[in-house]
């Protein structure tokens, strides 16, 4: 076992304006629930799927596990031992699309530099970065401007960033959503590779069916 995360809550304070924020209040007994309760494992080399409704917290928990934003309560242990929001971020990869800083000025290559997470062994994931953008069928517009580069091939950005780090866990938020068919072939053969060398991946998504074709399990939320 690589992760156990114990009873995870996460709430979020309500916002007082809006139409319906006195309705929300009155629910929530003054807060929106993030997640509440979540408990599971993680083992060494595994692909977990979460999957679940649209905004039913398969973000949040990414995030938590990723050391991004605290918990409420619960525990969060790696390799047995208690874990928190520095030491998460130390051992836990978040990729997210809507996390990518992308500027159009900058090649390929300069965005996916731009967007290596604090403390990366720059050299070695530029490295690795060279590696995939081959397997991936990109090389070509690796020194283009991002505005030159079509909107599928930045959309695989997520992808190569997930596939790069070094880190034993990688949390990918909702990594198939709008990928040609292609990519996501090579993108889930690729990610099996990185398990079977050991890394533990997980992927959310509100497609139960889309995580058969490469979770070892699932769990819905």
């Amino acid at each position: 076992m690589l992760l156990k995360v114990e009873k995870l809550t996460k709430y979020y304070k309500c916002q007082n304006t809006g139409v319906f924020s006195s309705i929300i209040h009155k629910i929530n007994d003054k807060h929106d629930v993030g997640i509440e309760n979540i408990s599971f494992s993680l083992y060494e080399g595994e692909i977990l799927g979460i999957t679940g409704k649209d905004h039913c917290g398969k973000s949040t928990l990414l995030k938590l596990i990723s050391g991004l934003i605290g918990p409420t309560s619960g525990l969060i242990e790696y390799k047995g031992s208690p874990c928190f929001d520095e030491q998460l971020r130390q051992i836990s990869e978040y990729v997210s699309k809507s996390n990518l800083k992308l500027d159009n000025k900058l090649t390929l290559m300069e965005n996916i530099i731009n967007n290596f997470s604090v403390g990366a062994d720059r050299s070695k994931q530029v490295d690795k970065a060279e590696e995939f953008l081959e397997i991936l069928k990109m090389k070509d517009y690796e020194f283009r401007e991002l505005k030159k580069v079509p909107n599928e091939i930045k959309g695989v950005l997520t992808i190569l960033l997930g596939l790069i780090s070094t880190k034993p866990i990688l949390c990918m938020d909702q990594p198939f959503m709008d990928l040609a068919g292609l990519y996501k072939n090579l993108y889930i053969y690729e990610l099996k590779k990185l398990a079977v060398a050991g890394k533990s991946i997980i992927i959310t998504s509100s497609s139960k069916s889309e995580l058969t074709k490469i979770c070892n399990r699932i769990i819905e939320i």
